[in-house]
């Protein structure tokens, strides 16, 4: 949401705002783990995973649901510690992405409020 607020800011029209948010939150997703997993991003490509505030929601949720899992039915993933080294997620802190996730909400609003005081503050 603090990120909506920012790209709404920056541009000049709303629907300008959407696409472009669009297409930036179409790239986190591609880089955050699922589509494309962690081992097969290219190293030109790895600041991507980086900086996708959806890489550490997402590892967080993986951990949350596979980690305490003993057993399925299936034999490609017997566990659910196995469907997280699949994903190269088994050796997620979660305490630690979820800070990194505060940290982006805290870092988008100071992004927020400064670009509105320097550039809209007094312009009708």
């Amino acid at each position: 949401e603090a990120f909506m607020a920012v790209m709404a800011s920056i541009v000049p029209h709303y629907i300008i705002g959407i696409a472009l948010a669009a297409g930036v939150y179409g790239f986190f997703m591609l880089c955050e783990g699922f589509f494309i997993i962690y081992s097969d991003i290219p190293p030109w490509f790895i600041w991507g995973y980086y900086i996708a505030f959806h890489t550490y929601s997402f590892r967080v949720f993986m951990h949350n649901e596979f980690d305490p899992i003993d057993s399925f039915d299936s034999q490609q993933f017997p566990t659910g510690e196995s469907v997280l080294k699949f994903y190269d997620m088994d050796n997620v802190n979660v305490g630690q992405d979820l800070g990194i996730l505060v940290a982006f909400m805290v870092f988008f609003q100071l992004l927020f409020a400064w670009i509105l005081w320097a550039f809209h503050t007094g312009k009708r």
